[in-house]
Formats: structure tokens, C-alpha cells, sequence
């Protein structure tokens, strides 16, 4: 084959990796252009050529799924957990707790706020919610 037609391989596999998204296609698609720059360097034996594209795909994939769980983590969605993006946020409390209870506003939502009685302007975190009770507990300053 001539180095043309490893590139076309190349490009073929890497759109074929826009389609997909696995990146195994994209190994391929390397182990083609590889291929294709080694035969840009003399290799001009066919059998040699298919040999080493083997290699190189077997190889790449290999190593893509080795240690593709370590690059590909998944993010945390908080979009979806809608109010739990506020565990472990520090608030202000305006009016203290008084009874283990008090309303706060926090960004743009009024909440009721239940923990150890404090004084006015105390900070506390955020340690769980439930419902739409925000319980809370005093930092040590």
C-alpha cells in the first residue's frame, strides 16, 4: 500500500472517532498514521506494513484501556442534585439560631435552619439538608 491510502485509513478512522467517541477508533486512526510515516520512510513491503499497523492498533488499544478509567473520570453532576451543592458552605446566620431554629436566605432562597443555639452574625456550615431544612453546626473560631 502506499503511504496515501494509510492516510486515508487515518483520516477515515478519525472521523469515525467523531462518531463514536470510544477513542478506540482514534488508536487506530494512530496506528494508521504511523504506519503511514514509516512507509514515507522506506517500509514499502506490504506484509511488513500490515504487520506493524497490527502492532501498533493492538498496542495503542492496549494501553487506551489500561488506563482509560484513570483519564476519563466522571465529574460530579450537581446540577441534578439540586440543593445538596450547598453541603459544606459556610453562612452567615443574621439573627443567630434561638431555640435550634432560624430562616436565612442563602443565594436566592429563603430556608429554615436547624441546629445548636448562636449568636448573631455566627458562621456555621452546612452538614446536611433535609427536605427543605438546612441543618447546620457552628465553626470554631
Amino acid at each position: 500500500m502506499t503511504a496515501i491510502t494509510w492516510w486515508v485509513l487515518a483520516l477515515l478512522l478519525a472521523v469515525l472517532e467523531l462518531l463514536s467517541g470510544t477513542f478506540f477508533a482514534l488508536m487506530l486512526a494512530l496506528a494508521a498514521a504511523a504506519t503511514a510515516l514509516a512507509v514515507h520512510l522506506g517500509l514499502h513491503d506490504w506484509p511488513l506494513q500490515a504487520g506493524l499497523y497490527a502492532l501498533l492498533a493492538l498496542g495503542l488499544c492496549a494501553l487506551w484501556y489500561r488506563h482509560r478509567p484513570r483519564l476519563l473520570k466522571r465529574a460530579g453532576n450537581e446540577l441534578n442534585r439540586g440543593s445538596a451543592r450547598w453541603l459544606g458552605r459556610v453562612i452567615v446566620l443574621p439573627d443567630g439560631l434561638k431555640g435550634g431554629v432560624a430562616h436565612v436566605s442563602v443565594d436566592d432562597s429563603f430556608w429554615t435552619v436547624r441546629g445548636p443555639d448562636c449568636a448573631a452574625g455566627a458562621q456555621v456550615r452546612i452538614v446536611a439538608i433535609e427536605g427543605n431544612v438546612l441543618v447546620v453546626e457552628p465553626i470554631a473560631v
